[in-house]
């Protein structure tokens, strides 16, 4: 009767490490985003500084670890760059949004940036602080390739 228990209980114990694995397996964020692809990186609690200490215009890439994010990278951006033959967007800072955007409201993203939502690209008049250009991702407006494309030609960011 033991052994039989004892069997028991070592069958559910595996039965559910097995789960909990597969659970953490599948549900399992990457975090390898490759920020190399900017000319630097930042953290969003830098942003203002950042944009005070030019006086020129410059162009953010407000992105976090997750699937967007990376879909947005790797999908879209990575793309273009290549078909440029880029390999760094040299003008072009990566913005860390990990742990901010549930602090920051969509209202004041909109309200800054003049975006509701990330991953996005913000170009920047830092003289003036006026918001020259935006091209934001979301689930109902997804970006393509081409528009991706264009806005980085637009605004001179392949180089």
């Amino acid at each position: 009767m033991n052994k039989k228990l004892v069997m028991i209980l070592v069958g559910i114990m595996v039965f559910i490490g097995s789960l909990t694995l597969a659970h953490m397996h599948f549900t399992k964020q990457s975090n390898m985003i490759n920020k190399s692809l900017f000319a630097s990186d930042i953290s969003y609690a830098q942003l203002q500084d950042d944009i005070k200490s030019n006086i020129n215009i410059k162009a953010y890439f407000m992105c976090e670890r997750n699937a967007d994010c990376e879909y947005v990278i790797y999908s879209l951006i990575k793309p273009v760059m290549n078909k440029y033959q880029v390999e760094k967007l040299i003008n072009v800072t990566f913005v860390d949004m990990d742990d901010v955007s549930r602090q920051v409201s969509a209202p004041r993203l909109k309200e800054l940036y003049q975006i509701q939502s990330i991953p996005a690209f913000v170009l920047v008049d830092t003289a003036s602080m006026n918001i020259l250009g935006t091209l934001e991702y979301s689930k109902s407006n997804p970006l393509t390739q081409d528009l991706v494309e264009e806005w980085l030609l637009t605004y001179g960011l392949l180089r």
